[in-house]
């Protein structure tokens, strides 16, 4: 009785001839170890992580500058929010969104275009050329007064 393995050998060899089977097998491993390759160092690995941690008061904004010293792919995602209530306040956690945009860096000031509404959890990615940007958090109306909200984002920074 013939292996699994003996079973796959002969058919191969039945159905090629010896040289064109190894040629075959050659261009297997070679398609395997190509394959193995790209899984370690393609686009989704990031260069660069850059770690955010701010507070943003009711009504109230806050500002954190980066650079892109080459062009690629930013990819943002909200870590968490953690609220910090005076003594006694209360927070349904329906509300739990902090503002969110990314802006330009024009004449030292931040330029933002657009804006997102983010939960613990969302992401949002932009392919951006090489300069000086901004992320801006605001109170997009859900922070109670005498409130803040604690917040984290991670940035991962992919080269093109």
């Amino acid at each position: 009785m013939l292996t699994p393995r003996q079973t796959l050998q002969r058919t191969l060899g039945q159905l090629l001839g010896r040289t064109s089977r190894s040629v075959f097998l050659a261009l297997l491993v070679i398609g395997a170890m190509v394959s193995l390759n790209a899984c370690g160092s393609g686009p989704t690995e990031p260069d660069n992580v850059l770690f955010v941690n701010g507070t943003v008061e009711h009504r109230s904004t806050s500002t954190e500058n980066f650079a892109m010293t080459v062009d690629g792919l930013l990819q943002v995602t909200l870590d968490s929010i953690v609220p910090q209530l005076p003594e006694g306040g209360v927070l349904a956690d329906t509300s739990l969104v902090i503002g969110f945009s990314l802006g330009r860096i024009i004449e030292g000031e931040c330029v933002v275009s657009g804006a997102l509404a983010m939960r613990p959890g969302d992401s949002a990615s932009y392919g951006l050329d090489h300069g000086d940007y901004c992320f801006r958090f605001y109170d997009s109306g859900f922070i109670p007064e005498d409130a803040s909200y604690d917040y984290s984002l991670t940035a991962a920074m992919t080269d093109f």
